[in-house]
This record gives C-alpha cells, sequence and structure tokens, in this order.
C-alpha cells in the first residue's frame, strides 16, 4: 500500500487504496489519487448509491439512504477551499442488468461542502427523483490536495445521520393489517437500530498513504 517519494522527485503513480465498503449494495465509495505537477494529487471519487436488504428478527427490510457526508481527514496536506470540486446538483444515473446507465431513469442530487481545509466535508442531500438516492456517480473531483510533506495520507469516510436512512420495505416484521401510526413507529425504531448497530461510526471509508 506504501509508496516513497521525495519532494524533490516526481509523485508515484497512485497509491494503493484500502477501500471498506460495508453496505456496499446501499452505498459503494472508492477514492483515488491522482499526481498533478507541484506537488498535487487529484482525488475523484467513485460512488454507487442504491437500497439495500438486511436481515432482521424472523423478517428482513429493505433501506436507502436521502443523504449523508462524506469526510475527508488529511494528513500533512491541505485542499484549499478554492480547490474544491463536486459542489453543484446533479443527476446520478441508474445502471440497469447489463452495468449500462438509463438515460431515462436518474436521481437529482445536491452537494454542499463544509469544514476546514485539512478536513473538509461534502454532504450529499435527495432533491427528487426517487425515495432514496440510486445511481452512481463515476470518478468525479472532488478537489485538488496540496501536499506539504514526504508522509501524507487521505482518509474518507461517508457518515449517515438518522433523518437520511430510509426504509423502502420489508418483509414478516409486523401483520398486513397494522395501523398506520403503529407502522411509522415501529420504522423509527428499526431506523435508529440499524443506524447505531450496523452503519456508525460509518458507511464506507477508503484510506490513502504516501509515506
Amino acid at each position: 500500500m506504501n509508496a516513497s517519494f521525495s519532494m524533490k522527485q516526481p509523485l508515484p503513480i497512485m497509491p494503493q487504496p484500502q477501500h471498506e465498503n460495508r453496505y456496499p449494495d446501499c452505498l459503494w465509495m472508492e477514492l483515488e489519487a491522482i499526481p498533478v505537477p507541484s506537488q498535487q494529487l487529484d482525488l475523484p471519487v467513485t460512488i454507487k448509491f442504491n437500497e439495500q436488504w438486511e436481515p432482521l428478527l424472523n423478517g428482513r427490510v429493505k433501506f436507502g439512504l436521502k443523504g449523508g457526508e462524506l469526510r475527508l481527514k488529511l494528513k500533512n496536506g491541505q485542499i484549499p477551499y478554492n480547490c474544491r470540486h463536486l459542489t453543484e446538483s446533479f443527476e446520478l444515473y441508474i445502471e440497469n442488468e447489463t452495468g449500462e446507465t438509463d438515460p431515462f431513469q436518474s436521481t437529482l442530487c445536491q452537494v454542499t461542502t463544509n469544514g476546514s481545509e485539512v478536513n473538509p466535508g461534502w454532504v450529499f442531500e435527495l432533491k427528487m427523483g426517487s425515495q432514496v438516492l440510486k445511481g452512481s456517480l463515476q470518478k468525479k473531483k472532488l478537489g485538488t490536495l496540496m501536499v506539504t510533506d514526504n508522509s501524507c495520507g487521505v482518509e474518507a469516510t461517508f457518515e449517515v445521520l438518522l433523518k437520511y436512512l430510509h426504509l423502502t420495505d420489508t418483509e414478516e416484521l409486523w401483520p398486513p393489517n397494522i395501523s398506520r401510526n403503529k407502522r411509522i413507529v415501529l420504522e423509527r425504531a428499526i431506523a435508529k437500530h440499524l443506524l447505531q448497530s450496523k452503519l456508525q461510526p460509518y458507511l464506507s471509508r477508503t484510506v490513502l498513504q504516501y509515506d
């Protein structure tokens, strides 16, 4: 995973990343680092959103995301505010069974940024098109990292709050004649349980390291 370089020499082609996607059907994330001139690294990200089934008691529940935050922790580097990208609305296009995107099926996602130059964040939020975020974002540049020392690293995590977790379907969890109010209460309790027991402290994580 590690690669050596001197600040007087060009950066290596790419470090070997470590990817951890805990629920890849719901969220799959991959971050890359591409060297560019003047000791800088472009950071393209690929993200795929969808729904995922999870066993629960004697049944199962399907869930997806209405939003979430991609956070970076930078070691010996920074992303100046004017070097941030992916700060607007864009379409997430849904792939068919052959892996091709369908131009007629998409969800609209809004991205805003927060945080500092060494701990920047990107907040994703569903605007329209579905109950939850669905579709893929392919190799979109998050920003350009300015390297400040021979050893630098990037840790990216995608984190979810309760307000962004949405149940889209259930099976064998309650009788069909349950009242709407009881169902709403139970769904919120299930969402809280999923978040605390399965989706924290993060849903996906990528680590890039130069030594």
